[in-house]
């Protein structure tokens, strides 16, 4: 019964893709580890964002790992699953940051710690499906190259992303 066999080869790949997930968070969840701040929000939204990232990374390699120019079978299954997951990884972390932007003007490195700025940037550079959210975060980035507390290449990439989804040239 094809109903069968399709259901099996789904179930398949569920256990491929949960197989390589797991290790990947793991260790990208012990490579996250910060300070975290005194201050209970602050504390939260590090916990979030370090949360989120992991999915975020974990589900990137996930997905070049079990890409596949098999077309038919388990693994087929794996890769099409491991796409889902980082595009609604990418929606989830994006309404995410959002809610996070509307409570702070940035995720900055000096407040924050420098581990979750990156975070937070990394996070708003694979919002491709929002360049409009994507141009919101790189302005409020701005004010905070001066101080040091935004990368500097964090905002060259955020920026140039920004411009080859809206249309136009990169600068850097």
């Amino acid at each position: 019964d094809g109903t069968t066999d399709c259901h099996a080869l789904f179930s398949e790949g569920s256990n491929r893709l949960a197989e390589a997930l797991a290790p990947l968070e793991r260790r990208l969840r012990r490579e996250a580890r910060f300070r975290e701040s005194r201050n209970d929000d602050i504390a939260a939204v590090q916990n979030r964002l370090r949360d989120l990232w992991v999915a975020d990374q974990s589900g990137r390699y996930a997905y070049l790992a079990l890409n596949t120019d098999d077309r038919t079978g388990a693994a087929w299954w794996a890769y099409r699953l491991a796409t889902a997951n980082a595009i609604t990884t990418d929606g989830r972390s994006t309404e995410a940051m959002r809610d996070i932007l509307d409570r702070y003007d940035w995720v900055d490195g000096e407040q924050f710690g420098r581990r979750t700025a990156t975070q937070a940037w990394l996070l708003v550079q694979h919002s491709d499906h929002d360049p409009a959210f994507q141009s919101l975060a790189l302005e409020r980035m701005e004010p905070y190259l001066e101080s040091g507390s935004v990368r500097r290449q964090d905002y060259a990439y955020l920026w140039d992303r920004v411009a080859v989804n809206t249309g136009q040239l990169q600068r850097y």
